[in-house]
């Protein structure tokens, strides 16, 4: 699994005699016998049945920033339809004490939707809001509105969100998603040490960290009374942090001792800190195409003690999101770059991502005539990124509008390649993202014109979950 890792720290309604409460940006029918005092309706019509093309409220009077967004996105609009209705689906199955811990914890979900998404500007408000409804409905699924020990709901919501053909639901989701969950990594939860010079300069520079770009901040996770701080100290060219940990007594703060942190040479885990319900917690969560890792470790009475520990693994496979052809016939090309790729990668996956002495896929050649080891490795003169070592998809000055990387490892040897008409060169890769490599794949196809590469046709090919194989406890 070559991924980026991340640590945080971490029956009908006629027969339930259904009336209708308005929650602000999702309306719920509840039985008459189990209402509290009705929220205030945003206009007279919402306490009738609300519309089926619109959201589950009236959008004639729709007050707050977050009402209009979904009011004025089709797609926000059916996804807070769609989990009014399955919110309205788990409240007829559930007994009187569930229905009323049920409508708390939407309440709560509402108010932490409205925190995280409102203080975006517009256009990045959308996709905030997207994910948190996603991210309910997942929940809701899971769960259907009981509360279990945490790590039992996290392990549902994966299996829910594979049910659900979600593309994944990870830790910042279940933020999203429950009240229950908090992350600390929102900009009202940071201030700046420069700021605070009681805080300043607890932390010794880490050994790991570069002398350039250094940033310290101060991270306090709150609940009924503060739990924890954090100093953080983020910088280099590989981003890494330290931490140091406070926990409040008696009107100051006292240092305490933390689990270290598991880092890897790249610094692709990094730290921030959580609760579970009112219990800090430390969360290391490693995600990839092919499996998701979550461990929590929660700050108890006795100590710092991990309560669980999820890794779930995805059966994959491979699609083409981006084609750039230079004018030539790429027909061949094209029906072949998947099982060049997926050969590929089952040789990256049992050698430890490394694949510059791969046999060549099916129909392609080793060739000798470019380099004395046996195959070209290295980028010819006038390849695009060719300065850089390693080349980069060829795009005929075309934009690529995905999100995935597409530079080659320079180590990736350029195989043959021969049609009826013509012998090509075609280099394929694992795509890189700076200096790191992802899970995605490139690939280019060259003719050989004198002693330079003249690109014939470019693929991004993506790698993505193809359904869950299983979750396993532990480590």
């Amino acid at each position: 699994m070559r991924t980026a890792s991340k640590l945080i720290l971490v029956g009908g309604a006629a027969a339930l005699g259904l009336t209708a409460v308005s929650l602000r940006g999702l309306s719920l029918k509840l039985p008459a016998s189990e209402q509290e005092a009705p929220a205030r309706p945003a206009s007279a019509a919402a306490a009738a049945s609300p519309s089926t093309e619109g959201p589950s409220f009236h959008c004639t009077g729709a007050r707050t920033a977050i009402e209009r967004a979904i009011c004025a996105d089709p797609e926000l609009s059916r996804l807070d339809a769609d989990l009014a209705e399955r919110f309205r689906t788990v409240l007829a199955s559930a007994t009187g004490g569930e229905r009323s811990a049920l409508l708390t914890a939407q309440r709560g979900w509402l108010g932490e939707r409205d925190l995280a998404c409102a203080k975006h500007p517009t256009e990045d408000a959308l996709p905030c809001l997207r994910e948190a409804y996603s991210a309910r409905a997942v929940w809701l699924e899971a769960t259907r509105g009981g509360e279990g020990p945490f790590c039992e709901d996290l392990e549902q919501a994966w299996r829910a969100a594979d049910r659900l053909k979600q593309p994944r639901f990870s830790l910042h989701s279940a933020d999203l998603a429950s009240d229950r969950f908090r992350i600390f990594d929102r900009e009202e939860d940071q201030q700046s040490a420069e700021d605070h010079p009681e805080w300043a300069n607890r932390l010794p520079q880490s050994k790991l960290l570069d002398t350039v770009g250094i940033n310290t901040r101060i991270i306090r996770a709150t609940g009924a009374s503060p739990l924890l701080t954090a100093v953080v100290e983020t910088g280099g060219t590989m981003q890494c942090s330290s931490f140091e940990f406070y926990e409040p007594v008696q009107g100051s703060f006292r240092r305490i001792e933390a689990p270290e942190p598991e880092t890897d040479e790249y610094c692709m885990q990094s730290t921030e800190i959580a609760r579970v319900g009112s219990t800090p917690a430390l969360v290391q969560e490693v995600t990839g195409e092919d499996a998701d890792y979550a461990k929590i470790v929660q700050r108890q009475a006795s100590g710092w003690r991990t309560t669980c520990e999820l890794t779930a693994h995805y059966r994959t496979d491979f699609q083409v999101d981006a084609e750039f052809c230079g004018g030539a016939d790429c027909a061949p090309f094209r029906s072949r770059v998947l099982a060049w790729v997926r050969e590929l990668d089952v040789y990256e996956d049992a050698h430890a991502g490394s694949s510059a002495d791969a046999p060549p896929p099916s129909g392609l050649q080793r060739t000798r005539r470019h380099d004395p080891r046996g195959y070209c490795c290295s980028p010819f003169e006038g390849e695009p990124g060719w300065e850089d070592g390693g080349g980069s998809v060829p795009t005929f000055g075309r934009e690529y509008a995905g999100e995935a990387a597409t530079q080659f490892l320079s180590d990736r040897p350029l195989y043959g390649f021969d049609t009826a008409r013509e012998r090509y060169l075609v280099r394929l890769s694992p795509a890189m993202f700076g200096w790191r490599t992802t899970d995605d794949y490139v690939v280019g196809v060259y003719r050989l014109r004198g002693n330079r590469l003249e690109p014939v046709a470019g693929y991004v090919v993506l790698q993505r979950r193809a359904g869950l194989d299983r979750i396993e406890r532990g480590s």
